[in-house]
């Protein structure tokens, strides 16, 4: 798996080289949102997973293998898990930039994202494929372009449909930049709490297992 450090270290080369030919995307709103959203899943999303605790996790005590169909079940268990946790830490992060920039409160976003992370992941890969498969054999671009095509079409029924639910986007008055800071400094040290918090059961359960 790329840890912690390759994520940060590309996405900071990926703002340098757009500052570097654009600088006055650092004053873009775009661009702050983009990175801090990014950034920002870097760091709550394995806080926010870690509430979760060990739900749809395998038994590491158990001898005997799990049924088929309860292995699947925790595989599908923990990917919703997954899905959930990057939604709401992209809400948290996100949610004071909207309200500060745009005066807007977007709650329906914590439930489109669970429907619009794997369709954006298809969509990365399918674009992926076309490139190293279309320089060889030009239709295989086309099959993955056309299959983009009717995901991105998919994607934006789904973001159309569900900005029309009701009360979806709440206008707000704008927040002060203090409380704006203030929101990120408590989840900062959330954060640090949270992983605190983690260490120290990984430290309990490894005595556990060492005492088994």
């Amino acid at each position: 798996p790329i840890s912690i450090t390759t994520i940060w270290a590309f996405s900071f080369f990926a703002a340098l080289l757009i500052l570097i030919a654009v600088p006055a995307q650092l004053f873009e709103i775009g661009f702050v949102l983009s990175f801090g959203v990014v950034l920002g899943l870097i760091v709550l999303y394995p806080a926010v997973e870690s509430c979760f605790g060990n739900l749809f996790k395998p038994d590491p005590f158990r001898i005997q293998q799990e049924p088929l169909v309860r292995r699947w079940a925790g595989v599908a268990g923990r990917g919703v898990i997954s899905l959930a946790s990057m939604s709401i830490a992209a809400w948290l992060v996100s949610t004071p930039v909207s309200a500060y920039f745009f005066g807007s409160l977007t709650i329906v976003s914590m439930v489109s994202n669970l429907l619009i992370i794997p369709l954006s992941s298809v969509v990365i890969l399918a674009g992926c494929l076309s490139l190293a498969f279309g320089a060889f054999i030009g239709i295989f671009a086309e099959i993955f372009n056309h299959a983009n095509v009717v995901i991105i079409t998919v994607m934006l029924k789904i973001t159309g449909w569900l900005a029309a639910v009701p009360f979806s986007n709440i206008a707000v008055e704008k927040p002060s930049l203090s409380l704006v800071i203030a929101w990120y400094t408590v989840l900062i040290l959330w954060v640090v709490y949270r992983k605190m918090a983690w260490n120290q059961r990984g430290n309990e359960e490894k005595l556990t297992t060492d005492l088994h």
